[in-house]
C-alpha cells in the first residue's frame, strides 16, 4: 500500500477523529468539534485537519497491517513447529518399529532359533528317555518272579479258553460223551 493510498484510507474511515467520530468534543485537540481554542484539532495549525487525520489513520492501517502480520507470523511460527514436533515424534516411532522388527528378525533367525532348537532337542531328549525307562520298567517286571508267575498265570487261561472253545465244538457236532473239567486239564 502506499503512502497516499494510505492517507485516502484513513481519511474516508476517520478512525473516530472528525465526521461524527467516537470521541467527545472535550478530548483535547481530537475533538470532532472545533473549540474557541482548538479550531478543528491540533494539528490543523500546521498541515490542515485532512492531512493530519490521513497520517493518523494511514499510521494505524500501518501499524494494523504490521500487528497482523507479526500475529500470522507467529501463527506461522506455531504450526510449523507442531508440524516439526510431530514430524520428529512420527520418524522417532518408525524408528522404533524399524529396531523392534530388526530384533524380532534377527532373535527369529540368530538366538531364537538356537534355543527353539535346544528346547525340541531336551523335549525329545526327555521323551526317549521316558520311553526307555517304561521298557526297562516293563522289563524289570517281566523277569521279576511275580512278572513270571502272572505271565505263566495268563498263558494258562488263554489255553483254558482256547480249549474249552474246541471240546464246545467237538460237543456241538457230535453230542457230549461226558462232561470235562477244563480246570484240571494239565497245560
Amino acid at each position: 500500500m502506499s503512502f497516499r493510498e494510505a492517507i485516502e484510507l484513513g481519511s474516508r474511515t476517520n478512525f473516530g477523529f472528525g465526521g461524527g467520530g467516537g470521541f467527545s468534543s472535550t478530548f483535547g485537540g481530537f475533538g470532532s468539534q472545533p473549540t474557541p481554542t482548538n479550531q478543528g484539532g491540533f494539528f490543523d495549525k500546521f498541515t490542515g485537519r485532512d492531512l493530519t487525520t490521513g497520517v493518523l489513520g494511514g499510521l494505524n492501517a500501518g501499524i494494523a497491517g504490521a500487528a497482523a502480520r507479526n500475529t500470522a507470523d507467529a501463527a506461522f511460527a506455531a504450526a510449523e513447529g507442531q508440524l516439526n514436533f510431530l514430524n520428529a515424534a512420527r520418524r522417532e516411532a518408525l524408528d522404533a518399529q524399524l529396531a523392534q522388527n530388526q530384533f524380532n528378525t534377527a532373535f527369529t533367525f540368530g538366538p531364537g532359533a538356537d534355543l527353539n532348537f535346544f528346547r525340541e532337542d531336551l523335549a525329545d531328549q526327555k521323551t526317549r528317555f521316558r520311553n526307555i525307562r517304561d521298557a526297562q520298567i516293563a522289563n524289570e517286571i517281566a523277569i521279576s518272579p511275580a512278572g513270571k508267575q502272572a505271565a505263566q498265570e495268563a498263558n494258562r487261561r488263554a489255553i483254558q479258553r482256547d480249549l474249552a472253545g474246541r471240546i464246545g465244538q467237538t460237543a456241538a457236532m457230535f453230542g457230549s460223551a461226558a462232561p470235562v473239567n477244563i480246570s484240571n486239564l494239565v497245560v
